[in-house]
């Protein structure tokens, strides 16, 4: 008859298990993308990232990124960083660059309130467009865009009527009575039909 040795289950956070485990890493996200610094869950190897790879190899449903913190843990460096490092590994169109100088479709866009991407913009060649009262940029939010032509009409109503529904009651203060939503749709509607 065996004897048998009951010892009872452990648990323990990654940090303690290393030192049972010392040979162990996580394999990290590889080497294509930005390359950002060290990363210590890998034994001190490069850590590099790019969302759309991240995204082509499932490992995130969607290439979007979002950085928040506490204020002045270093949020605006690590983006500025990251965009002026992403413009040379991404190929990103300079200002005087033509539409095929862009590799993967990707473009950057800042909007800016502060002004603190102004000297990065610059750096890189990105047009820098300033939108203020009396300024001569303007926005137009009926213009079509890549959306424009028969067949996406029903998508392209829809978005303009959205877009200038959002735009009123922000100005009103108030949502649209029903009577002047569907005043809206017909103006939307009749200023469509004119443009095709």
């Amino acid at each position: 008859m065996r004897r048998r040795l009951h010892v009872p289950a452990h648990r323990s956070t990654t940090a303690h298990l290393c030192s049972a485990y010392p040979f162990q890493a996580e394999s990290g996200l590889g080497p294509r993308g930005v390359y950002l610094g060290t990363n210590l869950l890998t034994g001190g190897g490069g850590f590099a990232f790019d969302a759309f790879e991240a995204y082509r190899l499932g490992l995130v449903t969607n290439p979007n990124v979002l950085v928040a913190g506490e204020p002045g843990t270093g949020k605006s460096s690590f983006v500025k960083t990251y965009l002026a490092r992403g413009h040379s590994v991404f190929g990103l169109p300079r200002r005087d660059a033509t539409r095929r100088g862009a590799r993967r479709g990707r473009w950057i866009a800042i909007a800016d309130p502060k002004g603190e991407y102004v000297p990065l913009a610059d750096a890189i060649g990105l047009p820098v467009v300033r939108l203020y009262p009396g300024g001569t940029s303007r926005i137009n939010p009926l213009d079509a865009g890549p959306i424009g032509g028969k067949r996406r009409r029903d998508e392209r109503l829809r978005r303009r009527t959205d877009l200038l529904d959002a735009l009123l009651g922000q100005v009103l203060h108030r949502d649209l009575a029903p009577i002047e939503d569907a005043v809206l749709g017909w103006a939307v509607q009749s200023l469509d039909d004119t443009e095709v």
